[in-house]
């Protein structure tokens, strides 16, 4: 099981791995501590490279299907309506590292951008959130799509650790 939680709201996904090739989402009111079932995917969601939007609104995952036999088609970066996972912005991309990205605040994302700045024509994009897509020296950082994320939050690594000031 993984979480991830959201900023500025009592609210969390949960995904849960297995059996093999299967991921489930699974929403979270912390408030409450109440749970509401999302959807299965078969195939793979890189965790790391997910994230939730502040209010709790959006989920944004990176996942693969490997079921067309064609990368190209087969890796992807989702936007969707959290918990579930039909996705409203969907963009195509060529293997499961290349995408991902996270939430810069409640309007606005960051996603990558392809090694030749294109997209696949196919792709929908149905929210009215403000993309921004990475550039050359964030990928020159060394910086994982996580620590990003996490660093946008607040959070600060010392070594092997992450840690946030609690107001």
């Amino acid at each position: 099981l993984y979480a991830i939680l959201a900023k500025d709201a009592p609210q969390a996904i949960v995904f849960r791995r297995g059996p093999a090739k299967l991921f489930a989402t699974i929403g979270w009111n912390l408030a409450d501590d109440s749970f509401s079932i999302g959807q299965w995917l078969k195939g793979g969601i890189h965790i790391h490279a997910s994230d939730l939007s502040p209010d709790g609104k959006f989920l944004l995952y990176d996942a693969a299907t490997y079921r067309n036999g064609s990368f190209e088609k087969d890796c992807y970066t989702a936007i969707s309506y959290a918990p579930y996972l039909h996705a409203l912005d969907f963009y195509f991309h060529s293997n499961i590292e290349a995408g991902a990205g996270f939430f810069i605040d409640r309007q606005s994302a960051c996603l990558p951008i392809s090694a030749t700045g294109s997209r696949f024509p196919d792709n929908r994009r149905q929210t009215n959130l403000k993309l921004i897509p990475s550039t050359a020296a964030w990928l020159r950082a060394g910086q994982t799509w996580f620590s990003r994320g996490l660093l946008a939050s607040g959070w600060r690594q010392y070594q092997t650790t992450w840690r946030k000031e609690l107001p």
